[in-house]
């Protein structure tokens, strides 16, 4: 965090054979909801390797704060880490990728963090939010990013 604010950085996206997928700045130009509101980012607790529903820890890799570099990367800062089969995401680094639900083929685009490491194929999708008062709420407009488990 610099001076107590949340860095992001606006990624391109690639699925889990490398093909291009779109820029997360597209996402945000049709709908600037998208972009972490007051820079809260809430992240869909189902690891999109398994669909597991681990205990997330932040965990710090060897490296100290001011040798931080954005990306995406094992490299350097603290990753979102999945303790069931070692998955890491980077939710400083925001993409746009695709997935699909299990149960009927059907493939979505989405907003979310990047995979970091680890056998999980995609990174994490986002769950826009926007701060009523002191409420943290959720919007309902893309529950379909979501549906990678059913």
């Amino acid at each position: 965090m610099d001076n107590n604010k949340a860095r992001f950085q606006m990624m391109e996206g690639y699925d889990e054979s490398g093909k291009y997928i779109g820029h997360f700045e597209d996402m945000v130009a049709v709908d600037d909801r998208i972009y972490p509101s007051d820079d809260i980012i809430m992240v869909f607790g189902r690891c999109t390797h398994l669909c597991c529903i681990p205990g997330w820890q932040l965990v710090s890799n060897s490296y100290t704060d001011d040798t931080w570099t954005p990306g995406g990367t094992d490299d350097g800062g603290t990753k979102l880490f999945c303790i069931c089969h070692s998955s890491r995401f980077d939710t400083t680094a925001l993409e746009m990728n695709t997935n699909r639900n299990r149960s009927n083929g059907a493939t979505f685009t989405y907003a979310g963090v990047r995979k970091a490491g680890g056998p999980a194929p995609v990174g994490l999708p986002l769950i826009p939010v926007e701060l009523n008062n002191d409420v943290i709420e959720g919007i309902t407009d893309y529950v379909d990013w979501l549906t990678y488990c059913d």
